[in-house]
């Protein structure tokens, strides 16, 4: 229903990313393993396999040779749009029509076949690839000073000649630690926070040098310090709020390239299928949480395309797994969406079921009905998605959303809504965000939330009487 964008960076990334993972060497060893070879019913196979592999060998090599033109690189089959998606299966299956029907296939050596594709082709470790920990370099610093370690430098600081440990040679150790705290100092310019606990941290160490410690007191007393100090650390998740302040402490980006980064770059925090459930992903050591990446053109069926990135839908699980499944969409039946935003072409619509329904107090019915002059193939597109995700019939178990808004519309009168800005106008930015918020929709440019086109289409029809059409 909503429309993705996806920005020159990500793209990029992708790019960066896809040269990385040495799919030539992967694909050459692919064409003449001999496990491979065997699986496939005959020579013919073995003809298509070999064109196949040279086939994503070029591909590669399109992004790694090519990259002052623009052209080339976004038609690549990683790279490529909805529309050239299409194009590229099309003349998948006239180059490789055994390939394509046996990817259609479901048994043991079809899915044998296409799963050492889809390893090959890098999608599994695209998709389980772990991400950094937010605060690595804090919890490697505490790691390194165990109580051993931490022994066992001060005894190399101690010359042997000396029977005890004295303030020098705590000093010495104390400095050694001051500066791994300055190094993450350095990481920490963007928080203020935590350099102040890093600066508290170094005061406190910097105590111990001048008591009269025994080794086992100082060593106790600074272990304590450390752990007080890193539990300001412990929940370190990612979020798509902080993730900006996490790739500036990472000191190789390339590798941090993930289905995880992927979500967290395109900021989405509503599945665009449905526009109901929340896909906000977090990453800590502690749990993980992401949306679905769905495959536009099923991964079962169409391998080759795993690591397309326009083919790549963040969603909700219901979506994804209960609703579309391995369900075929196409280009010329269904839309993606990374091609069209509903928005343009279809509304939301509420029909009274009784005189009480214009009030709140009975049932109303939800149905998305197209705008005047719309496409009509386009909205025949978003009819088959919209079958296939039920939204029409799931979102009448939220018809009271509609009807708070009914009951809303009663107390706040055209009068009492021009009276409450006037007397509020310092706080809103426009009248129309005082009706957005009065009525539970969305503040100016926050459309990313959930029911967020069902609120407004609603604010436009009951505050506006805009788009509403009477029932056939």
């Amino acid at each position: 229903m909503i429309k993705i964008k996806l920005s020159n960076k990500i793209l990029k990334k992708h790019k960066n990313y896809i040269i990385e993972l040495c799919l030539e060497d992967k694909f050459n060893e692919l064409k003449i393993n001999q496990e491979i070879l065997e699986i496939l019913p005959n020579d013919k196979y073995i003809i298509e396999h070999q064109k196949f592999c040279e086939y994503i060998i070029n591909e590669v090599q399109i992004l790694k040779n090519n990259c002052f033109d623009e052209t080339l690189i976004n038609n690549s089959i990683f790279l490529a749009d909805v529309r050239k998606l299409h194009d590229i299966c099309k003349q998948f299956k006239i180059d490789f029509p055994l390939l394509s029907e046996l990817f259609k296939k479901d048994n043991k050596n079809e899915n044998e076949y296409k799963d050492t594709i889809l390893n090959c082709i890098g999608y599994k470790s695209f998709s389980g690839k772990n991400l950094t920990l937010f605060f690595k370099p804090e919890m490697d610093m505490y790691k390194k000073y165990s109580k051993s370690y931490i022994k066992s430098r001060l005894k190399e600081i101690k010359p042997i000649n000396e029977t005890r440990y004295r303030k020098q040679h705590y000093d010495g150790f104390i400095n050694e630690i001051s500066n791994d705290i300055n190094y993450i100092e350095n990481l920490n310019e963007i928080n203020e926070t935590f350099d102040n606990n890093l600066n508290a941290l170094k005061s406190e160490l910097r105590q111990y040098i001048n008591q009269d410690f025994s080794l086992d007191v100082f060593v106790k007393n600074i272990k304590e310090s450390l752990e007080k100090w890193i539990k300001n650390y412990e929940n370190g998740f990612i979020s798509i709020n902080n993730y900006k302040d996490y790739l500036n402490r990472c000191i190789n980006e390339k590798i941090q390239w993930s289905a995880y980064s992927f979500v967290f770059e395109l900021g989405i925090k509503v599945c665009p299928y449905c526009n109901r459930q929340y896909i906000s992903p977090i990453y800590s050591e502690s749990g993980k949480v992401r949306a679905d990446l769905d495959h536009f053109y099923a991964k079962s069926k169409y391998p080759y395309l795993s690591m397309s990135i326009h083919n790549l839908i963040p969603c909700c699980k219901f979506c994804n797994s209960s609703l579309k499944g391995d369900k075929e969409f196409t280009y010329e039946n269904n839309i993606s969406p990374y091609d069209k935003d509903i928005d343009d072409y279809m509304y939301f619509n509420y029909y009274p079921l009784s005189s009480k329904s214009f009030y709140g107090q009975d049932e109303i019915k939800i149905e998305l009905k197209e705008k005047e002059n719309a496409d009509k193939e386009v909205i025949e597109k978003f009819r088959n998605n919209l079958r296939t995700f039920q939204v029409e019939e799931l979102y009448q178990y939220h018809t009271d959303l509609v009807k708070l808004m009914l009951k809303k519309r009663m107390v706040f009168t055209d009068k009492y809504l021009d009276n409450f800005y006037n007397q509020y106008r310092t706080i809103f930015k426009s009248r129309e965000e005082m009706i957005n918020i009065l009525f539970g929709s969305t503040f100016e440019g926050d459309e990313d939330s959930p029911f967020s086109k069902l609120k407004k289409d609603m604010i436009d029809q009951i505050i506006y009487a805009k788009l509403a059409k009477t029932p056939k």
